[in-house]
């Protein structure tokens, strides 16, 4: 398809220029050469080809982050997309399959949020798979080489305050059900479509502090029945509506068979596969605590005590 051949409107070799590297060896170097350049390997799943890998580096800058990405030895020709991931990667990663599974996100993550956000900007829109989204988004070559940079408007390495932002969990499920359905197919697949960002509103700070954040803020009613507390919070700043933040815990590389991208949904296993991931734990210089040694699965029910002697007999 023609877009298999976009090239990327912010080169590699700007970034790179950017830290300290020269523009010739954008092809063949992704290291940090400050100590305010941080460096992320990604881990293979079993769904990468043998071989491939992938690293990233992120540089923090005032109000933002410049975040490169190179992927050599992927699948040749095909859309890869980034994401950013708030739920907890469950590790040892598995064998076999195609899923790469996630826990629940934590216990103060918002409860509209959606525990995975593309990395990608807040003042550039999506077009929800109608063309190639914004963000961390490249098509490889015929060598499954490619890559792609972006300049964030907020810390990416940041929390609640300030930190990447939290998409929104409501989204469209459509039903799939092919008129060609194989025995092993359900009678309906289901398929994510996206809507927007979690927003933030006045009424989520304090009544000291409402005027300050919120440039749209006004303490009176405009007419009867309208309370500006549940109006949403435009940042005074940006004048953008304030979103939600949280601190991630790892990144995922996801290639897109199909040519398109999802707008602020990761789809699910049915048409796309998650290639590598990589963990906030494991960023050089480190930022974080060490990685856990193993994220266990959830544990199954306990199994009944009642001694063996006292349970009833079965019925034939």
């Amino acid at each position: 398809m023609n877009f298999r051949r976009i090239l990327l409107a912010v080169p590699l070799a700007s970034l790179l220029a950017t830290v300290g590297v020269p523009a010739r060896s954008a092809a063949v170097v992704l290291a940090p050469t400050t100590v305010d350049v941080y460096t992320l390997e990604f881990e293979p799943t079993q769904n990468a080809l043998a071989g491939s890998y992938g690293v990233m580096t992120i540089k923090p800058l005032p109000g933002g982050t410049l975040v490169a990405f190179k992927l050599r030895g992927g699948y040749p020709n095909t859309v890869y997309t980034i994401w950013t991931v708030y739920s907890r990667l469950v590790v040892p990663l598995p064998t076999d399959g195609t899923k790469v599974p996630s826990a629940d996100p934590p216990a103060d993550f918002p409860p509209e949020g959606n525990g995975v956000a593309p990395l990608a900007r807040l003042d550039k829109p999506f077009t929800d798979g109608m063309g190639l989204d914004q963000g961390m988004t490249f098509v490889t070559d015929d060598a499954g080489d490619g890559s792609a940079s972006i300049n964030l408007d907020y810390d990416l390495l940041g929390g609640p305050d300030g930190g990447p932002p939290v998409g929104n969990k409501n989204f469209a499920v459509q039903c799939v059900s092919p008129v060609d359905p194989l025995l092993s197919d359900p009678p309906c697949t289901p398929i994510k479509v996206a809507t927007t960002w979690l927003r933030k509103f006045i009424g989520d700070y304090s009544p000291a502090e409402r005027a300050s954040v919120c440039a749209n803020y006004e303490a009176l009613a405009v007419r009867p029945g309208i309370d500006p507390r549940y109006w949403q919070c435009v940042d005074p700043a940006n004048r953008l509506p304030r979103v939600h933040r949280y601190r991630f815990d790892h990144f995922r590389l996801a290639p897109h068979p199909d040519d398109l991208t999802h707008g602020l949904f990761g789809g699910n296993g049915t048409d796309h596969f998650i290639d590598m991931v990589g963990r906030r734990c494991q960023i050089t210089p480190p930022i974080d605590d060490p990685c856990p040694d193993a994220l266990p699965l959830p544990v199954a029910p306990p199994l009944p005590t009642q001694p063996l002697a006292t349970q009833p007999l079965a019925t034939p």
